[in-house]
Parts: structure tokens; C-alpha cells; sequence
């Protein structure tokens, strides 16, 4: 089970995608839909992924958006400007 603030290496593809191209509110199987619709040849390409690298890249694209929710959420609330206006004073 992973944690909550676990690093995790996300090829910067799908960080790019992800980051570019999904807003906060898309559900973790739009996100990866959209991910998959961008490999070279589509759903055929992850199709003929060996199943551990399938696994793998949905698990990275559920983490990036996960992560980009957090963010979302720290700086929605104020969290990240507050700490940015702490710093400068």
C-alpha cells in the first residue's frame, strides 16, 4: 500500500500529458483514457505493453494526478501563498 506523499518516479511523458492536458476534476479513469489515447498508436500500443509496464503506467498516471490534486487543494485553500507570504517577511 503506498502512502499518501510517497515519491514515486513518473516518466516526465505522462507528467507532461497529465499536467497539460487534465484538469483536478477528471476521474482517475478519464485521466488514464487520455493518457492512453496519446501513446504512439493508442489503446493497441498498451494493449501489446507486457501487462507489469500496463500496470505501471496507470499506477503513474493515477499518482501524477494525485499529486496534482493535492496541489490543487494547497493552493485553493490558501496553504502555498500563506507559506510564500510567511517567507518573505
Amino acid at each position: 500500500m503506498s502512502t499518501e506523499h510517497e515519491t514515486r518516479d513518473v516518466h516526465p511523458i505522462v507528467r507532461q500529458i497529465i499536467d497539460r492536458d487534465c484538469h483536478v476534476s477528471m476521474t482517475n479513469r478519464e485521466v488514464m483514457r487520455h493518457v492512453i489515447s496519446r501513446l504512439r498508436n493508442g489503446y493497441r500500443t498498451f494493449r501489446e505493453m507486457p501487462r507489469a509496464e500496463r500496470r505501471e503506467l496507470l499506477e503513474q498516471c493515477r499518482h501524477q494526478h494525485r499529486e496534482n490534486f493535492r496541489l490543487y487543494v494547497q493552493v485553493m485553500s490558501g496553504q502555498i501563498g500563506m507559506r510564500t507570504l510567511e517567507d518573505e517577511q
